[in-house]
């Protein structure tokens, strides 16, 4: 009769535990979709904040009264300096000056 008796105790103990898993799983699964609702309204206002900021900068761009100047493409090839610095103009000092001696 005892082995009966434990066996009742397994029984309802795995049932009760079964249960807090099953309330457990379904709480989580309330917080995470509270976490996706409130991402979604974050992503949304972000969304229109942005979009609005699009359409205020397209309106300034028609509104500017920028004269917009045409690319010519040239195939020529920057060519190094005397100096190895390409950043000088030709004619300009070394990129490196001089040492100053007393």
């Amino acid at each position: 009769m005892s082995v009966k008796i434990a066996c009742y105790v397994t029984a309802s103990v795995t049932v009760a535990t079964l249960m807090v898993c099953f309330m457990t799983m379904s709480t989580i699964y309330s917080e995470v979709d509270g976490f996706k609702e409130q991402l979604d309204t974050e992503m949304n206002v972000f969304r229109e904040s942005t979009n609005g900021l699009w359409k205020d900068i397209v309106v300034i761009g028609r509104n500017s009264k920028r004269v917009r100047r045409q690319y010519e493409e040239t195939n020529a090839t920057p060519t190094p300096h005397g100096d190895g610095s390409p950043s000088a103009p030709p004619g300009s000092p070394p990129a490196v000056p001089p040492a100053v001696t007393y």
